[in-house]
């Protein structure tokens, strides 16, 4: 029997180094990070909303898409003298206040997205709304002031 057949592999050749310099496995790694970028690029980055797919906190790029389709109904929860330094066109308002008391004119069949200055009272709208029996309300992440930030359209006074 020759030397060469009972050679043992020597600790180094079981490394994890050189299992990362087997071709094989450099190929394995490159496909699987294409792969990852690919899914990435595909996605767009941002996930997809609908009328019928509703988040419970909705970005304003997302809120957007469907105040341009005219598919949500977009009610502001903040003080009138609020609403009345700007607010989004043709969204309607409802102080947080009186919600409960109006929570019959509020369509059942219509996404309804509230709206505030920093997403706090109207994180609170939306649960108040699911809680009443209503499943397709979403809070504006971010407020007014990030809808704004973006270039969406408002407008001010009354």
């Amino acid at each position: 029997m020759s030397k060469k057949a009972n050679r043992r592999p020597s600790p180094r050749q079981n490394s994890p180094a050189a299992f990362f310099r087997r071709p094989a496995t450099q190929l394995g790694i490159l496909g699987v990070v294409v792969l990852i970028v690919v899914i990435i690029v595909l996605s767009g980055g941002k996930s997809t909303v609908s009328a019928d797919n509703l988040p419970l906190n909705i970005s304003p790029d997302q809120a957007y898409v469907l105040y341009q389709q005219n598919s949500a109904m977009f009610v502001d929860v903040r003080e009138s003298y609020e609403w009345e330094n700007y607010h989004i066109p043709n969204s309607t308002l409802i102080p947080l206040a009186d919600l409960q008391s109006k929570l019959d004119t509020l369509p059942r069949d219509k996404p309804i997205i509230f709206v505030c200055e920093s997403g706090s009272r109207s994180s609170y709208a939306r649960d108040v709304l699911r809680g009443a029996g209503f499943t397709r309300v979403s809070s504006l992440v971010g407020g007014l002031p990030d809808w704004m930030q973006l270039k969406y359209p408002f407008v001010t006074g009354k």
